[in-house]
């Protein structure tokens, strides 16, 4: 109800779209419009103070677009792959990221970047995605494998 309120309470905005899939959803909107309330100041300080701590966190502001993986020669998913090395940035002790890498084709992988540099040339975010896959194997490389923390967490399980 605070996304909706947030968007409901631009003055520019006269018709808020709000997609729902369960009955509760809808319950909640109805009750966050049936008695509409504009976002407080204090409601707004909040959520940029959020969305301050949530953007210093990501690392690559990539919007998805995929226009950078059309030229790449080696067919890697690079907005897959920078969203994997936001989640790696955002929380430096999540093994999804090790996990998700892990269980690629090698040839799927940030490592099968040959640096050419075809994607960074068409990138609209100006993002330097060479760059960022080499910074996210050299991460990578440095935390345990998904198997050496089943190990960990077995031999944990198994002191108590």
């Amino acid at each position: 109800s605070w996304a909706l309120r947030w968007v409901a309470s631009h003055k520019n905005v006269k018709v808020v779209l709000s997609g729902m899939s369960a009955e509760d959803q809808l319950d909640d909107n109805l009750a966050t419009f049936g008695d509409f309330r504009p976002m407080t100041d204090a409601e707004n300080a909040a959520i940029r103070q959020t969305a301050d701590v949530l953007r210093s966190h990501i690392k690559i502001g990539c919007t998805g677009c995929r226009y950078c993986c059309d030229g790449c020669p080696m067919g890697l998913d690079i907005p897959m792959l920078l969203s994997i090395y936001n989640e790696l940035r955002f929380s430096s002790q999540s093994v999804n990221p090790v996990m998700r890498i892990e269980f690629m084709d090698d040839s799927k992988k940030p490592s099968a970047c040959i640096g050419c540099g075809k994607c960074a040339r068409v990138c609209p975010q100006n993002i330097d995605i060479p760059g960022a896959l080499k910074d996210m194997v050299q991460r990578i490389s440095q935390m345990p494998s998904w198997a050496e923390i089943c190990r960990q967490r077995e031999a944990a399980a198994n002191r108590k």
